[in-house]
């Protein structure tokens, strides 16, 4: 792969995340048009319609952040390329004070492939897969507040 290809997907890793947690509703763009998320190998959604559907029904607290770690890429021919990574989303302990601490709420890994497209490198697949999950109480609301939506 190239190293113009690996920055480039690296900025995209890098801007879905940050768009995740402050313009959720830019996030869909990034995506291909017929891609797939999934969960624990569950499909959750296909396509970019789809995705916004999700997106706005699930958008996370303001004070809630997302992070990658050990991103690693393997490029499968010229338009495809596989990434695997640890992701970590953010909350605040159970004080409730984001302020001042910060749990890991969630870690797991997170399989990408990203595909090359007229507007440049998309994520066309994701699948995360659960490694840890805090235990405290506010591990609950969250929970309920994703099921609410």
């Amino acid at each position: 792969m190239a190293d113009t290809d690996y920055v480039a997907i690296h900025r995209l890793v890098v801007e879905n995340l940050w768009r995740v947690d402050r313009c959720p509703d830019r996030v869909p763009e990034l995506w291909a048009e017929d891609a797939e998320i999934r969960s624990e190998g569950n499909l959750v959604c296909t396509g970019r319609t789809a995705i916004r559907a999700i997106v706005e029904k699930h958008q996370p607290p303001e004070y809630m952040r997302h992070a990658y770690l050990n991103l690693r890429l393997e490029a499968d021919g010229p338009d495809h390329v596989n990434g695997t990574a640890l992701e970590v989303v953010f909350h605040p302990g159970p004080d409730g004070n984001e302020k001042e601490s910060s749990l890991g709420l969630l870690v797991g890994d997170i399989t990408h492939r990203f595909v090359r497209t007229r507007e440049g490198w998309q994520i066309a697949f994701s699948d995360f897969r659960k490694r840890h999950a805090s235990n405290w109480t506010s591990w609950a609301n969250l929970a309920e507040y994703m099921e609410r939506g």
